[in-house]
């Protein structure tokens, strides 16, 4: 069987069994099914990464990267909140760069890209801003949600923004799959903002984030 094609089963395998017990938390098999699955994406890219020698490539390196600190939020985030947010936090830093670099590698006029991205931004931001001032929740809780959401949006705004500079297939599957990202965060930010969390929210945010993470790894080769 192609090695590509077990992987992708193997990873589906687990995913359906990770949203299923999405809400079983925090429970052994929750933690550990989404430990394995976090597991399987970052082991699928760090794969490519040293067989195909991407390390010969900054973004590829930078992306890598980025992956590894996502895999180490996933993990963390199932016992600490704030660690795994600061975690996600660098990723979507990181993300944002390669971002930028891929951008430089291209020759392609950064500044327009980079003002569309940041105009996108703000829009979002704006927009997270008067929403999040309703959220009843504690000062804190709001605030590092608030600045975890910039990240996540800055690196999602350069993301939709490169969909529209002929990108090759590669930044194409990269950039959905970063785009994804940001929203299972606000699928989040919001179950996180009601006392009441919805189920369906919770797996939706599982379902967007898995799918994203999948695809930037599938990027890589």
């Amino acid at each position: 069987m192609n090695p590509k094609l077990l992987f992708l089963l193997v990873y589906l395998a687990v995913f359906i069994f990770y949203v299923i017990v999405e809400t079983d938390r925090p429970s052994l098999k929750h933690a550990l099914s989404k430990i394995i699955l976090a597991s399987l994406y970052l082991s699928f890219a760090l794969v490519k990464f040293i067989s195909n020698q991407l390390w010969n490539n900054s973004v590829d390196s930078v992306v890598m990267i980025a992956l590894i600190f996502c895999w180490l939020g996933d993990v963390i985030l199932i016992k600490y909140l704030y660690v795994g947010g600061i975690l996600f936090w660098i990723a979507n830093l990181i993300f944002w760069l390669a971002e930028i670099i891929y951008l430089v590698q291209r020759n392609i006029e950064i500044f327009f890209p980079i003002l569309l991205g940041l105009l996108l931004f703000f829009i979002i931001m704006l927009t997270v801003s008067y929403v999040t001032k309703k959220w009843k929740v504690g000062a804190v809780k709001r605030k590092f949600g608030f600045y975890y959401l910039s990240s996540v949006t800055l690196q999602g705004s350069l993301a939709l923004v490169m969909l529209f500079y002929n990108p090759g297939l590669k930044e194409i599957t990269a950039s959905i799959g970063l785009i994804l990202f940001m929203l299972s965060d606000y699928a989040l930010a919001y179950n996180e903002a009601h006392s009441e969390k919805s189920d369906a929210i919770l797996r939706l945010n599982s379902i967007l984030y898995f799918t994203g993470m999948l695809l930037v790894a599938l990027s890589r080769g």
